[in-house]
């Protein structure tokens, strides 16, 4: 009786850890679509699995950080809709990322922004080999006071990012250039520069202690989102 106590037992042990070791991993709380956002879409969900990967339509798959359960991946503007494949194990899930609207024709941009800048020499100035660009998450202006940044696909102009460091914004020199540059990104992209200044200089003035972001500011389609860090002040120019 004892033996065949002492067998159940470890039949049972041994049917338990079999099924600990046949759980299946698990991809949870991720959307089945998600609308652009700024300059990325962040998907955010969760695993019981420690690793977990990604790929964009035919790309390659990457590695997504999974941190207590929980991934976040980061998905860049594009003028196509984006199928975002996840996979955890023998798992996998599919969302899509929406399409946004670009801004305009990289090539109409170059030649806009370097005449305006001309007309408006203090602008911060576009790198030389920016027209044969076909695809850039990068910077395309910069010097030792602020840069810009591009999303630029199928030379589609998706998204722009103005980065300016704060200490600079507090000398002439250098809240001219911001001023000069926001301006001329305002102007060249359709939206109504005075107007977009003069909002941007009214917002920023009410903006109350530890707040990081300001309402929204939107002229003729184009929008500017602003952000605060403790170095840095972000403008997302996007349509």
């Amino acid at each position: 009786m004892k033996q065949l106590k002492y067998g159940l037992v470890s039949l049972l042990a041994v049917i338990l850890i079999m099924l600990t070791g046949c759980s299946k991993d698990t991809i949870s709380n991720v959307k089945s679509s998600y609308q652009p956002e700024a300059m990325a879409t962040i998907i955010k969900g969760r695993t019981n699995a420690d690793k977990l990967k990604y790929k964009l339509a035919d790309g390659d798959w990457q590695k997504a950080k999974v941190n207590s359960g929980a991934f976040i991946i980061s998905v860049s503007r594009n003028n196509q809709t984006q199928t975002v494949q996840l996979k955890a194990g023998a798992v996998t899930k599919k969302t899509v990322v929406k399409k946004a609207t670009p801004i305009m024709a990289l090539s109409k941009f170059v030649m806009t922004y370097e005449f305006a800048t001309q007309q408006n020499p203090t602008a911060l100035k576009l790198n030389d080999t920016l027209t044969t660009t076909k695809n850039l998450n990068g910077v395309i202006a910069k010097n030792d006071n602020g840069q810009i940044r591009a999303i630029i696909t199928n030379q589609q102009l998706m998204g722009l990012t103005l980065i300016a460091k704060n200490s600079n914004l507090k000398t002439t020199k250098g809240l001219n250039e911001f001023g000069s540059t926001l301006g001329t990104l305002a102007g060249v992209t359709g939206a109504d520069a005075k107007k977009v200044l003069k909002q941007f200089a009214k917002k920023t003035k009410d903006v109350k202690n530890g707040k990081t972001t300001i309402d929204t500011i939107e002229s003729k389609g184009i929008k500017f989102d602003v952000a605060f860090s403790n170095k840095n002040i972000y403008v997302y120019v996007t349509h």
